[in-house]
């Protein structure tokens, strides 16, 4: 049966139920933002539903399912759920703006496109394939006590104004007009990296997490490169997080060879990977129902 997260010990034993597989990473640190009312804006509702294997949706602006990686599903079941889902949020389809889906590539693919298509036809969907990263408990410590020494002339360093949040939104190759708000949220009340450099105004490196745990938004300035202060933005953000209690992941895009080796050989983070070693394909992806905009 699905049902509706809101009391604060539902939501606490959510939390612990999600603590241990990192499959669920994303609506572990959901739940622990919520409960800790860490970040204002998000109107985020948890949904759990009991099958062989817990399975959680999340609906903020957009939709994070996940699930058990060994969870075995049925589609009767499953459009169940997302009938449910429609049941309770009809706003959420019908509100005339795009809809984001994080999750298993493979789940979007099997069992969430058909059900959208059949609810939904002409439904436009755009697929970003990603790989998850994560950091092992036991590799907390170690990561803690790392020390991070800068190339002269850089420093660590917060944000000092509105000039600073726009330029690292306007450098977000995503950013969609009204995202200044979210920005500044995240900036204001989520863990963050910045590193800046002795007389330049702007930060030349930095890196951003969402209210949902993973890391965002990783740059560094183009003329600043090749001098490791990608790896340091990261690697201090990790530390941030984790003196919060927040175990922090990230999406590599699968097209990102680089980011994926670099990633592939760190110490600090593993891959998310099925039982036998294969990577579980992960999806940003958006759908766009153009048809009930112009009905």
């Amino acid at each position: 049966m699905l049902r509706r997260l809101e009391s604060a010990c539902e939501l606490e034993q959510a939390l612990n139920e999600t603590r241990d597989l990192p499959e669920l990473r994303q609506i572990h640190c959901s739940i622990q933002t919520m409960l800790l009312n860490r970040f204002p804006y998000p109107d985020g509702s948890i949904l759990d539903l009991k099958l062989p294997l817990s399975f959680y949706f999340i609906s903020r602006n957009f939709i994070i399912i996940c699930h058990d990686n060994n969870a075995v599903f049925d589609e009767q079941s499953v459009n169940i759920v997302f009938l449910g889902i429609l049941a309770q949020f009809p706003n959420f389809y019908f509100r005339g703006t795009d809809v984001w889906y994080h999750g298993s590539a493979s789940f979007y693919d099997s069992y969430y496109v058909p059900w959208l298509n059949e609810q939904f036809p002409g439904s436009e969907i755009e697929r970003h394939p990603c790989v998850q990263y994560y950091i092992n408990q036991e590799d907390t410590k170690r990561i803690q006590d790392e020390k991070i020494v800068l190339a002269e002339g850089y420093f660590f360093d917060g944000i000092h104004s509105q000039q600073d949040v726009d330029f690292i939104r306007n450098s977000w190759k995503y950013c969609s007009p009204g995202e200044g708000k979210q920005f500044g949220a995240k900036l204001n009340y989520m863990p963050y990296s910045i590193i800046r450099k002795e007389g330049e105004p702007n930060p030349v490196a930095f890196e951003l997490m969402d209210p949902s745990g993973f890391l965002n938004h990783h740059y560094t300035q183009l003329e600043h490169r090749r001098k490791g202060l990608g790896a340091a933005v990261e690697l201090e953000l990790a530390q941030n997080c984790l003196r919060l209690g927040i175990h922090p992941f990230k999406l590599v895009e699968a097209w990102n060879n680089s980011v994926l080796e670099t990633s592939n050989r760190s110490r600090y983070w593993s891959r998310l990977e099925y039982d036998d070693g294969e990577v579980v394909p992960m999806y940003f992806a958006v759908h766009f129902m153009k048809k009930y905009l112009t009905s």
